[in-house]
This record gives C-alpha cells, structure tokens and sequence, in this order.
C-alpha cells in the first residue's frame, strides 16, 4: 500500500514538473521573422495588405478614442487625459480629431490628436498650456 502510494505520488510530482518546464503550446515565429517581414513590407508595395487606401481601418468614434488614449496617456498620463473628458470627438473627410474639453470658466490648455482613419497614422498630437 505504502509502495503504490509512493510509486503515484511519484509520477504525480514528474507529471507536474514536466509541465512546468513545456514549451509555450503557442506557435512562435520569432523576431528573425518578424524583421524578415518588416524589411519585405518596406520594399515590397504588391504584399497582401488589409490597409489599402481604400477602407477606414478606424471606422467608428469608440476605437478611435482608444487608439488615441492609448498613445496620449503614455505621452501625457492618465490622469490628465480623463481629467479632459468629455472629449470632443469629429470625423471630417477621413481624418479623426479628438481634443479634451476644460470646465468652463477653468485655464490651461488640452490635447488634441489627429489621425487618419484609412491607414492609422497619427497627423499631429499636441498639448495646450
């Protein structure tokens, strides 16, 4: 009994242990992939590519408030850009502005951020004092 007990805890604790040491059951490409991708992106124009031009990858006002949170919260903080909200949020043509408000009758300046909604691309972030 002792000796069937042992021999179970036993292959218990090495089926733990080997699972602890498996490898990520994710499939990794690696950076070496990545840089070959990013150089072939770089000089290829004919790639597949689901940013043509064409569509609005950032098509609706929530996402693009995101996009822009994410990118003002690292360059000005948190704090201060929830401090700004009601945002004011505007698509014209294909570009989004989205600026911070103040309460009225208050001082300082807010941010305002302005990107294009087909590729992403950020056209001018900038900060009143």
């Amino acid at each position: 009994m002792i000796k069937r007990l042992l021999i179970l805890t036993s292959l218990i604790l090495s089926s733990l242990s080997s699972l602890a040491q498996s490898e990520n059951p994710r499939s990794i490409l690696g950076e070496e992939f990545a840089r070959t991708e990013l150089e072939r992106s770089l000089a290829e124009n004919s790639l597949h590519n689901v940013v043509d031009g064409k569509k609005e990858i950032i098509s609706d006002s929530t996402s693009a408030v995101e996009i822009a949170e994410v990118i003002l919260f690292r360059i000005y903080g948190e704090r201060n850009i929830k401090k700004q909200k009601p945002y004011e949020v505007y698509k014209i043509k294909h570009y989004w502005s989205i600026a911070g408000t103040l309460p009225r009758g208050s001082f300082g300046g807010t941010f305002l951020i302005i990107m294009d909604a087909i590729d992403g691309r950020i056209i001018r972030i900038t900060h009143g004092k």
